[in-house]
C-alpha cells in the first residue's frame, strides 16, 4: 500500500511540475483606492471578455492586490466591505445573545455588478491600479 501511495504521489508532482511549467501565466499587482482612500478590504475579480482565458481574482488588503492571470482582455469587478459600527443581534438559538458588527458593500455597482472597468493585460503589464471615483 505504501508502494503504491508513493507512486502516486510521484506521479501528481510531476503532472503538477508539468503544468506550472506549461503556463503562459502572469502575476498582475496593483492598487485600489477609492474617493481618495485605499480599500481596506475587499475582493477584485478578472472575467476574460472572449471566455478563452480562465476567471482570476484575489483579495484587496490595504488597498493592494496580486492575482495570478493569463494575458488578454477583461472585464474587472470590484468589491469593498467595511464595518458599519452598528450592532446587531444573532439570528437564531445559536448566536441569540451575541452581537455581530454589520459589514456593508460600499463601492458602487459600476465598479462590480455592473462593470465598466476593462484591463488589457499583456506580458509587459505587470502593474495596473485603479483610482475609483463615486
Amino acid at each position: 500500500m505504501k508502494k503504491y501511495f508513493m507512486v502516486y504521489a510521484f506521479c501528481f508532482l510531476l503532472l503538477a511540475s508539468l503544468i506550472g511549467c506549461g503556463s503562459k501565466g502572469i502575476t498582475v499587482k496593483g492598487k485600489v483606492v477609492f474617493d481618495g482612500e485605499p480599500v481596506a478590504t475587499g475582493s477584485i475579480t478578472f472575467m476574460p471578455v472572449d471566455g478563452n482565458a480562465p476567471t482570476g481574482g484575489g483579495a484587496i488588503t490595504k488597498g493592494a492586490y496580486s492575482v495570478n492571470l493569463t494575458p488578454g482582455n477583461y472585464k474587472v469587478q470590484i468589491f469593498g466591505t467595511r464595518v458599519t459600527g452598528t450592532m446587531i443581534a444573532g439570528p437564531d438559538e445559536v448566536d441569540a445573545g451575541q452581537e455581530r458588527e454589520i459589514v456593508e458593500e460600499y463601492i458602487p455597482d459600476k465598479y462590480n455588478t455592473k462593470t465598466t472597468l476593462k484591463a488589457d493585460l499583456q506580458k509587459s503589464n505587470r502593474s495596473l491600479d485603479f483610482n475609483l471615483e463615486k
